[in-house]
């Protein structure tokens, strides 16, 4: 809010919780304007705004009765103060103005409380009439603040988790604020932590394993493991990767792509026409991980030098333990799918992809298959890859069961990522 714009403020005086916040913008405003010493509730003794009074030719020199009387030193003694007198008279305008616009603002924000000064004109007596009517005790604006703090963790809206963090963030410093035991030490980032575990479970088992590991070996963890607003700031940036990656599907398999064209980006075997477009990497730019120079060691070329302002927003995003998973698996898959196999067996398969893995799709001849399967050391061989966003998996092979028991005939709808 413009210090000077009281119009913008959007804080209504509806019960004592909103005591403290209403009051608070009204002092900045009056500070800004230099008129706060003047209707200041909790000053008994305030002094009354003035208008300045004009000067006279006998504050000069008392037995003139004209400008006549002056002598060439005294008129420009006069014309001083006069010069002054104008700046004051200014002065006053402009605190009389401020005070018409927190009138104003009284009359719009104080909802049912105006018949508390209905019968008053003054503004300083005006706000030490509802300080006496609406601010809450301390006990009962402690209570007040821990309702709304607890009220807070309870339900975090997956459509709106910046406002919810924004909300959190706001009500743990105001509880700060009040020193209250319930915000002690790392209390906040436990129950933070707990209450996006709906919503993250990963990002929350990893900060609780972490919290407890540094609690058993590290001397004087509590000091530099995440507090309440800090943890909020790193699930806000983990949310916001998760979510901009959300739709692209863990494991996915592909029509006609084979084992380099997995969803981790990694599409070096295939320059054909089914060529996905390259993602969006943490770098900025448009490439896989297994490219970047700032995540694969392997993809540096000599003399390669790192901008620091991009490496450091990387290490930001990385912060969220799921990510980094997701790119560590990345790298450290395409780094098992590199070729091993002798040069024939390789060019054998850049032209036939392996079929009955996880991830085959094209359809290559049967003596194809078993030359591939034959000498290939492709790690996924013969593999079935769970898919932790799926509740259902199918396999064809009943040799594979480890148990097995019969129902009914249902039908399985699926569809091609």
């Amino acid at each position: 809010m413009d210090p000077i714009d009281l119009s913008s403020s959007r804080v209504n005086l509806n019960g004592p919780g909103d005591w403290k916040q209403w009051i608070s913008i009204i002092h900045k405003f009056a500070t800004a304007q230099n008129v706060w010493e003047y209707i200041d509730p909790s000053n008994a003794e305030k002094p009354a705004l003035s208008k300045p009074e004009e000067p006279t030719v006998q504050q000069i020199r008392p037995t003139a009765s004209d400008l006549t009387d002056l002598t060439a030193e005294e008129f420009r003694r006069l014309e001083f103060l006069h010069t002054q007198y104008r700046t004051k008279v200014q002065t006053h305008r402009d605190q009389q103005k401020a005070l018409s616009s927190i009138q104003q603002h009284i009359v719009k924000t104080i909802g049912n409380y105006y018949s508390t000064i209905a019968d008053e004109h003054d503004i300083a007596k005006e706000l030490a009439l509802l300080k006496a009517r609406v601010q809450p005790t301390d006990w009962a604006h402690e209570q007040e603040v821990l309702e709304r703090y607890y009220a807070v963790l309870k339900a975090p809206n997956r459509s709106k988790i910046d406002t919810w963090i924004t909300s959190w963030q706001r009500i743990l410093t105001e509880a700060q604020k009040l020193d209250l035991p319930d915000i002690k030490n790392l209390r906040p980032t436990r129950q933070f932590l707990q209450a996006v575990s709906s919503i993250n479970p990963a990002f929350t088992d990893y900060w609780i394993n972490k919290m407890e590991d540094e609690a058993r070996n590290k001397p004087n963890w509590q000091d530099s493991f995440p507090d309440g607003i800090k943890i909020s700031e790193i699930f806000e940036r983990s949310h916001k990767a998760k979510r901009a990656t959300g739709s692209k599907a863990v494991f996915s398999t592909f029509q006609n792509e084979g084992p380099n064209q997995s969803n981790n980006g990694y599409n070096d075997g295939d320059k054909g026409s089914n060529r996905r477009s390259k993602p969006s990497c943490l770098c900025g730019k448009k490439h896989y991980y297994s490219e970047c120079y700032y995540l694969s060691k392997a993809a540096r070329p000599n003399g390669w030098k790192p901008n620091k302002d991009i490496e450091h927003k990387i290490n930001q995003k990385l912060e969220d333990p799921v990510l980094k998973e997701k790119v560590n698996r990345s790298l450290e898959r395409y780094a098992g799918q590199r070729p091993q196999e002798p040069q024939a067996v390789q060019d054998h398969q850049n032209s036939a992809d392996v079929r009955g893995t996880a991830f085959a799709g094209r359809h290559v001849t049967q003596e194809a298959q078993r030359s591939t399967f034959a000498t290939s050391v492709y790690p996924l061989k013969d593999s079935f890859i769970l898919d932790s966003g799926s509740d259902t998996h199918i396999c064809n092979n009943k040799n594979r069961f480890v148990s097995y028991e019969p129902l009914t005939i249902e039908e399985v709808p699926s569809r091609t990522t």
